[in-house]
């Protein structure tokens, strides 16, 4: 098609294309106002594992590591700990919580994402401590 086309459709639909401007601007405007602030704190431990020093044990030590970081993150977001972190806390519910393992790595992210920027930072400050005293 033409560029001729194409101009002519929008001028015999013009009312339509004024239309459809009209409510997704008045969507995202109005949507964008009413949502409330969201705050994210994150923090990252290391989790150091212990070297033998041979070269016949690296595959094993890495191995190791590689569970040992898993098992972490696995204990981080354990109903034990999310319990603990609440009670520390002293809220009736807890933000939102994500722990993943870094690839290739010996570090371990934690998100918190929450209204409150208070509680995000000390929700993921907290969850570290509870974690680090946990080894």
């Amino acid at each position: 098609m033409e560029l001729k086309t194409y101009l002519t459709i929008l001028v015999r639909r013009w009312r339509i294309v004024l239309l459809v401007a009209f409510v997704v601007t008045s969507v995202f405007t109005y949507g964008g106002k009413n949502l409330p602030p969201s705050y994210q704190a994150e923090t990252r431990l290391r989790v150091i594992t212990p070297l033998a020093g041979s070269v016949r044990d690296a595959y094993h030590e890495v191995y190791f590591a590689s569970r040992l970081i898993t098992t972490y993150a696995q204990i981080a977001t354990s109903d034990q700990i999310m319990i603990e972190l609440r009670e520390n806390l002293g809220v009736q519910s807890l933000p939102e919580i994500s722990v993943k393992v870094i690839p290739e790595s010996e570090i371990i992210q934690i998100v918190v994402v929450s209204p409150n920027r208070n509680l995000s930072a000390d929700a993921a400050n907290r969850l570290a401590e509870l974690i680090i005293s946990k080894q």
